[in-house]
Formats: C-alpha cells, structure tokens, sequence
C-alpha cells in the first residue's frame, strides 16, 4: 500500500481558497465590529423584507375591499363617493389589473350619468389594457355594446357584441352574444352581417343552447336571407 504523502504547511498556504479563508477568519477575528455589523444588516434587511411583504398584502386586501364599496355605491346610485373611491383604486400602484378597474368604475360611472362620451372612452382604456379573464372584461365590452344601442348606432353595437362573442369562441354565452349581434345588424340594415351572426348562434355546438333558441335563429337567418334577396324598390 503506498504511504499517504504528508501535505506541509507551505502546500496549504499555497492554496488560493484555503488562504482566502484563513485571511478572513484573522481579519474577522481583529475586526468583531465588521462582523457584528454584518450580522445586524441581514437581520434588519430581512425585517424590512418581511414589512414590506406584509404591507403589500394588507394593502392589497384594502384594495380589493375598496372594489366591493365602489360596486355597492354604483349599485345605491350613489354615483359621488363611487367615483372617490375610483379615483383611490386608480391611484393603486399594488395591483395593476385592480388599478385599470378604476377605468371600467369610471366608464360605469358615466354611463348610468348619461356621459355617453366619456364612458366610452373609460371602457376601451379599460379593454385596451385588460384580457379576456379580467373579472370586468366581458362586462365593459357589454356595456359598450348597450351605449352604441341607447345611441341609436346599431353598427358599433353589432361590432362589439361581434367582439364578445368571438373572444368567448364557444358556449352558451357566445351564442347568446352572436344572437345580439345580429339583432343589432338587423337594425342597422347590414342584412348579410346579421344573418351570418344568427347562423353562428344556432349552429353553437352546445347541449346548454335551448332548442327554442336554435329555431328562432335559424328562422331570423332565413329572414335575412329573404331581405338579402329581396331587390329595392327602385332597383
């Protein structure tokens, strides 16, 4: 059996970590303030980590709190302190996607106060930075959609309820949104759009789609098709 060289003291202080660990230990050693200093800076940064992360909670809870009263104060009419509270949800800088429900409040806001306008604008801000499984997505495309009807601009209306059920792409409540497109196309004489959409609703491959609403559209898209064929007068 070979016989285990012994390794001298100058090997070992010719090894890079091992005299970086020694220098170390002697310079801690001479300097305990360096050391005690180090240890009350992990201890304090891991206290203001665990503040922080606390106050960012609670925070967020507030928030999501705030959210709630504003829904009850449009739900009571009390269109003032809703938009106060809008205003605070705005200003949130925790959670954007809370922060961009201020737009949609506002939009709500301004509709129920006829600024047709405004909340408008409120609701496309709102979709232009929200998606499709935002809790008020669907809602302010809808809501949209019933301010280009109180409008009278039935080609908008028809558009966006387009949008919706689109972005919906199956189901019951695609359908239902296919279903209004039409109507709304119907109304604004765009006869081929509204068939096409009372097509889609009633082909909607769903057991959730009564029978009653497959036959009323099929029949509006036969309807359509009629008035598609049907020359003006005039003409």
């Amino acid at each position: 059996m070979a016989k285990r060289k012994k390794v001298t003291k100058r090997e070992l202080k010719q090894d890079p970590l091992l005299n970086w660990i020694l220098e170390t230990t002697e310079y801690l050693k001479e300097n305990k303030k360096v050391l005690n200093y180090i240890v009350i800076g992990i201890l304090v940064s891991g206290l203001i980590i665990l503040w922080g992360f606390n106050y960012v909670k609670s925070s967020r809870v507030e928030v999501v709190n705030l959210v709630d009263e504003i829904i009850k104060d449009i739900e009571s009419e009390d269109y003032t302190n809703a938009r106060t509270k809008a205003d605070e949800l705005n200003r949130n800088w925790f959670d954007f996607k809370l922060r961009n429900a201020g737009n949609f409040f506002y939009g709500e806001i301004n509709y129920y106060e006829k600024n047709y306008d405004e909340a408008i604008n409120y609701y496309k801000k709102y979709i232009s930075k929200a998606n499709k499984n935002d809790r008020f997505f669907i809602q302010a495309y809808s809501s949209l959609a019933s301010i280009y009807e109180d409008k009278n601009d039935f080609e908008n209306a028809g558009k966006t309820y387009l949008e919706i059920a689109n972005l919906l792409e199956t189901g019951s409540l695609s359908s239902f949104y296919y279903a209004e497109a039409g109507r709304c196309f119907e109304k604004a004489g765009m006869y081929k759009e509204a068939r096409d959409a009372y097509e889609t609703a009633s082909n909607t491959n769903t057991e959730l789609i009564t029978e009653t609403f497959k036959e009323y559209t099929k029949l509006k898209a036969k309807e359509m098709e009629f008035k598609i064929s049907t020359p003006k007068v005039g003409q």
